[in-house]
């Protein structure tokens, strides 16, 4: 099994790793090597969430998609104050 040093590792990506080896209660080496698995779609993957699978076929927002709904909604919250003001 190989062996690899890690150098130049942002503070906010160390913190991150640490926090999720706390929460999990695994190592941070298992934690560093399950983000790296995940990442390249190898090895075994966390357990999706009951009814992850059918979201394709259910259809759903994308990321422009809901940026743009939630800019819509962040629009009707501002208040106009004419119209507050003449209530």
């Amino acid at each position: 099994m190989g062996q690899l040093t890690l150098r130049g590792l942002a503070p906010q990506a160390e913190e991150e790793i640490r926090q999720r080896a706390r929460e999990s209660g695994k190592s941070l080496n298992q934690v560093v090597l399950d983000i790296i698995h995940q990442s390249l779609g190898i090895g075994r993957r966390e357990k999706s969430r009951p009814g992850e699978e059918l979201r394709p076929l259910a259809g759903g927002w994308s990321e422009k998609e809901a940026e743009a709904i939630m800019a819509g909604v962040t629009e009707c919250k501002q208040i106009d104050e004419e119209i507050w003001k003449s209530s």
